[in-house]
């Protein structure tokens, strides 16, 4: 019924009889007293306002649109003031087109007014009842170590939130904990954990955190489970501590409408150095074959309602052109596309949402990239169980044959964006990474490393954080980590597809900040010769030496291949660590 109030006016008494009869079809007038649904008719003149609503109900953080119609367009021309008698219950929020918006903001009552500032007696009102909205909110809970650390930590919340989903995600963690040692801290109810939590007000973490207390902190819509990486693929061993868990999780948590998940891990890297590699005679495909096996009998044994494929949603992406490079040691997974392959996957078979076109994508990744990785994920909801071959992906997008531009390499944990490739991990690969130049664009050129590392160096995080001149800026996500050596043995990184016919440029970065000593560090170029340099990479305090800390080789030309290495390592005063951090290689003019 339409609420509508009129400009008093006395006429004669036929005209009142009139209006009364108009107004019972849905016209009337307002009293002073705005509360009374229907207040005294008053015969007026041909001027009104009236609502398109005079009664609604909105949920709190909904809204609603009022429309108001006016008797003539004289009217409507005049100033209407638009209240609610409890802004904290509605706000009112006037549009272009002279409707308004109505937004619930706390459960009760109020009235939505509109008047006219020359005539009050041109008036209208809506009643709005609002109520709270019900929790949408998705809490995810994963039991587990670094691989559920790689699976949902980093990029499963930003997901989510890009799909206007909100959701809570937290990590019960301990590095390389089994399902056997889970069971067991549940048992003797052990704060043996790191709890880690990502909601709406960002990240915390707290340690010395028992099972149970995590359990009983949300209402939990969906709790997973691994299994130890290098146990991934054994049946057995899920036998053992599986049923027990799972009876433990649903007697502790308090949702009973929770889903238990299983997550399927992945296999390593084909060069993997890990421990318990040979349990599957070093063979990444039987690993992962014998991962997708275990993994849907222990789900069957005890009833788990979900099983999150990551396992072949890594696979899938290895068949693109990033090949083998999805690890950053062998095991753990790259922190950029990587991760984000997995966070893809968790988010695709928990909200049910096509995850490819998802415009959310970690800072300074390639396009390309992204979508190998959404894709890769929504292959493995689609096919859990067998790997699908990414045929759009297995060839590079390579935009230019020829080194237009600088190419730069930023080697370590901590990832730089653009124009910065990122090398994550110390472990041989036998693929290249595909290099983007300073334009973004893909090239013919790879980078890898070619002899091991001791490590990824991450930087001890007290780094000044301001850009230093080299030459060209380099960020601190650059400087302050890379590769490091610790042993006597060398490292070395190879970059490849370069023309034999020219020659390049390199300015090779090292620093380790903080330290007290020199940690002299030797590199030797080689490509058709060799050049050999020595850099006295450590800094203990002293911002303003950074900037030096480079070496330059000019016109290094490359061997017949097309290949230039540099190999790292400690020089005979060091017995400390040697680093490298980046390079920046260029055409010789």
């Amino acid at each position: 019924m339409k609420n509508t109030f009129f400009k008093k006016n006395i006429a004669a008494g036929f005209l009142l009889l009139f209006v009364f009869f108009l107004t019972s079809g849905g016209l009337y007038s307002c009293s002073d007293d705005n509360t009374k649904e229907e207040p005294p008719v008053v015969v007026v003149e041909d001027n009104w306002v009236s609502l398109d609503k005079s009664t609604e109900s909105i949920l709190t953080d909904d809204e609603i649109i009022l429309t108001p119609s006016f008797s003539s367009k004289e009217v409507s021309k005049r100033n209407f003031v638009w209240t609610s008698s409890a802004p904290t219950v509605a706000s009112v929020t006037k549009n272009a087109d002279n409707t308004v918006t109505i937004k619930g903001l706390s459960p009760g009552k109020t009235t939505i007014k509109v008047s006219c500032s020359k005539d009050k007696e041109v008036r209208a009102y809506c009643e709005v009842t609002v109520t709270a909205a019900p929790d949408r909110t998705i809490r995810i809970l994963a039991i587990g170590n670094s691989f559920s650390q790689d699976a949902v930590e980093q990029y499963l919340y930003e997901l989510a939130k890009e799909e206007d989903i909100p959701v809570v995600v937290a990590n019960m963690y301990i590095g390389g904990c089994s399902l056997e040692k889970h069971l067991a801290n549940a048992n003797a109810n052990s704060a043996a954990y790191e709890y880690r939590k990502i909601q709406n007000t960002g990240k915390s973490n707290r340690s010395n955190v028992a099972l149970s207390e995590a359990l009983a902190d949300e209402n939990w819509d969906y709790i997973s489970l691994q299994q130890v990486s290098g146990y991934s693929g054994i049946y057995d061993s899920y036998q053992e501590s599986l049923p027990a868990l799972v009876e433990y999780v649903k007697q502790h948590a308090t949702n009973p409408d929770m889903k238990l998940m299983l997550h399927q891990t992945w296999a390593y890297a084909q060069n993997s150095g890990h421990a318990d590699f040979p349990k599957y005679d070093k063979d990444q495909t039987k690993m992962y074959e014998a991962i997708v096996d275990a993994a849907n009998r222990a789900a069957t044994l005890v009833g788990i309602d979900i099983v999150i494929p990551s396992g072949t949603a890594i696979q899938n992406a290895r068949t693109s052109y990033i090949g083998d490079n999805f690890t950053r040691d062998g095991y753990h997974l790259e922190t950029t596309y990587g991760r984000y392959t997995a966070a893809c996957t968790w988010f695709e078979k928990i909200f049910g949402k096509n995850v490819v076109g998802n415009a959310y994508s970690p800072d300074g990744v390639h396009k390309t990239k992204i979508e190998i990785a959404q894709n890769a994920a929504h292959a493995a909801i689609t096919q859990p169980n067998a790997v699908t071959i990414l045929e759009n992906y297995k060839n590079p997008p390579v935009d230019t044959e020829v080194m237009k531009t600088p190419i730069y390499i930023d080697f370590g944990s901590s990832m730089s964006g653009t124009p910065w490739n990122n090398v994550t991990s110390h472990s041989v690969s036998a693929t290249g990474t595909v290099l983007i130049d300073a334009d973004g664009d893909y090239t013919k050129f790879t980078v890898r490393v070619s002899k091991a590392f001791s490590s990824v160096y991450g930087g001890v995080g007290t780094e000044p954080t301001a850009a230093v001149n080299m030459g060209f800026e380099v960020p601190k996500a650059v400087f302050a980590d890379g590769l490091m050596i610790s042993d006597a043995n060398a490292g070395e990184v190879q970059i490849s597809n370069l023309d034999p016919t020219l020659k390049y440029n390199l300015t090779v970065i090292g620093l380790r900040w903080n330290s007290g000593v020199t940690r002299s560090t030797d590199y030797k170029i080689s490509g058709k010769d060799s050049q050999s340099y020595s850099l006295a990479v450590g800094i203990k305090d002293d911002a303003t030496l950074i900037k030096d800390k480079y070496i330059s080789a000019n016109a290094v030309a490359p061997d017949a291949s097309g290949n230039i290495s540099i190999e790292v390592s400690r020089s005979a005063d060091n017995p400390h660590q040697a680093i490298i951090s980046a390079v920046r290689i260029s055409v010789a003019q």
